[in-house]
């Protein structure tokens, strides 16, 4: 096993997942940049963060047990943006997973990662886990993907440039509304956590909240600009539609980093002092470059950060022992 988590897995699981696919599935961004006064709105209420909003949540039915722990899916109305998204994104949907006792325990806001769709890849990897080392964990799902996906959207891949930036801002303060929610209903030890663009988003609402939280961002990059101009996703991305000419494919990918420059964690203070920060990178990661994760060690010196060998596909699929250690360390320390 040990010489298989090795880098040499990105390009290969991106040539077999991303590569080949494409020539069924569309490239990220095909239908363009999308509405700049969109991305102008999300930028503006991230540097200038309001208080977190107040959610009605609503259940669909009671606690059922699966696999000894107990499930409840939630929804409510995202709080910002709307007129910005698809009708099918105004609703969120999440899903809180306890462990089987009766006790109030500690729960993470666990992100989607790239592309994910449904519960089903956090709950038994890394939410089941948990629940029986005593650490609950609320999923979201995110804008654009599973229920929230809009019908002319085929896939997982995202239209529009606009539409990342949308899903970004979204996540972040519906994060930040569900950590007060949970606050409110008395659970007093919250934490946030998510793998790769999950992480990141994860670290950015932790960012944001100004009360203490275990915060565990796996295999995260600092921001979204070098996944989308430097690590494998770049490669599928639409740059002939986002140049308009081949000869303005630098122009558009400095665009892009121009556009993304604001998610970049350097952008926030680092977390609340007493926040317990355990962050997961991998030595050769394809798609999170490794300057990438050194930034976000730079930006936040209190936080303690784990090097595991091998890529981001490697880390994903065989280091989760990893990611659940740094996760209870984080939570229960």
């Amino acid at each position: 096993m040990k010489g298989l988590n090795a880098g040499w897995l990105d390009p290969a699981y991106f040539l077999l997942r991303h590569r080949l696919a494409s020539l069924r599935e569309r490239p990220f961004f095909s239908r363009g940049w999308g509405d700049p006064r969109a991305c102008d709105e999300v930028r503006q209420r991230f540097l200038h963060a309001a208080a977190p909003a107040a959610l009605q949540i609503e259940w669909d039915g009671d606690w059922r047990i699966e696999q000894g722990c107990r499930l409840r899916d939630g929804r409510f109305l995202t709080p910002y943006y709307r007129e910005w998204l698809p009708a099918e994104a105004h609703t969120a949907h999440f899903r809180l997973l306890l462990p089987p006792t009766p006790d109030v325990p500690p729960v993470y806001v666990h992100t989607a990662t790239t592309g994910e769709e449904g519960y089903a890849m956090r709950q038994q990897a890394i939410c089941l886990p948990l629940a029986r080392q005593g650490v609950g964990t609320l999923m979201l799902e995110h804008p654009f993907l599973g229920r929230r996906r809009p019908p002319g959207q085929p896939d997982s891949r995202l239209d529009r440039v606009a539409d990342l930036v949308l899903l970004g801002g979204v996540v972040v303060e519906e994060v930040r509304a569900l950590l007060a929610w949970l606050r409110a209903q008395g659970f007093d030890r919250l934490g946030v956590t998510g793998i790769s663009k999950g992480g990141h988003l994860a670290a950015l609402a932790g960012a944001l909240t100004p009360f203490e939280l275990a915060i565990a961002p796996l295999v995260a990059p600092h921001s979204g600009v070098p996944v989308f101009t430097e690590g494998l996703l770049s490669r599928v991305c639409d740059w002939r539609r986002l140049a308009g000419e081949p000869a303005e494919i630098a122009t558009a990918r400095a665009r892009m980093a121009a556009l993304l420059e604001f998610t970049s964690v350097e952008s926030l203070p680092p977390p609340h002092p007493a926040s317990r920060v355990i962050a997961v990178a991998a030595r050769d990661d394809h798609f999170v470059p490794r300057h990438s994760s050194e930034t976000l060690q730079r930006h936040w010196r209190q936080a303690e950060f784990r090097w595991i060998g091998g890529g981001h596909v490697s880390s994903i699929a065989f280091n989760k022992p990893a990611f659940i250690r740094a996760q209870l360390e984080a939570m229960l320390a």
